[in-house]
């Protein structure tokens, strides 16, 4: 039998705030607290320190914790599912990076965010849209065994397939490609912001 006095004392309604540096408790949808595991939050801290630009909590709903309101296409087996019969709290989110500029590589993130913290399955999503622009999205989770993989969306039946590292061509050409994409928008954005502020387009010193 399930404890769940101990997996109620897991849940993200204990994390010590004053001990996140990268984020308020505000930026997650409250009701949520209660579903998720506190680590989830704990270790999105860490992947927050690590890779140096801002985080932002996905604001699409399921984004966080999944449960059987959610609706028809809910996943049981989903890491974001919290189960009403035993208590198993939710264990990953969907987070947007805010720039990839610092970045020379996909790999440079794979490494980081497996490398500091407790999380072991990172999907990349390089055609998701925060307020209506491209961003990378990452999905984080806590599962025991490491997998990576990208989710690209299908454009004719909305359907997202997923590409794993044994299919290393494939792989790595959707992940060099989508993540060019991105970046190239993020220095255009960049440049744009420069000229606004009346600076200089280039980076060097002048």
């Amino acid at each position: 039998m399930k404890n769940f006095a101990y997996l109620k004392s897991q849940s993200a309604n204990n994390v010590d705030w004053s001990k996140i540096k990268w984020f308020k408790q505000e930026e997650f949808p409250l009701d949520e607290l209660g579903l998720l595991n506190r680590y989830v939050i704990e270790e999105l801290d860490k992947v927050r320190e690590a890779l140096g630009v801002p985080i932002k909590v996905s604001p699409v709903e399921g984004a966080v914790v999944r449960h059987d309101d959610f609706g028809a296409h809910l996943s049981r087996k989903s890491y974001h599912y919290f189960c009403h019969e035993t208590g198993r709290l939710g264990q990953a989110i969907d987070v947007f990076l805010c720039s990839l500029l610092p970045f020379v590589s996909p790999m440079q993130i794979i490494a980081r965010v497996l490398g500091c913290s407790r999380f072991r399955g990172l999907g990349l999503y390089f055609d998701a849209l925060l307020d209506d622009k491209p961003h990378l999205m990452l999905h984080l989770d806590l599962r025991h065994d490491p997998l990576v993989w990208i989710g690209k969306r299908n454009a004719q039946h909305r359907k997202r397939t997923y590409y794993y590292p044994s299919s290393t061509d494939e792989f790595m050409t959707l992940m060099d490609s989508g993540f060019k994409d991105l970046k190239l928008k993020d220095i255009s954005d960049d440049e744009l912001c420069m000229r606004s502020k009346g600076l200089p387009e280039s980076h060097e010193e002048v």
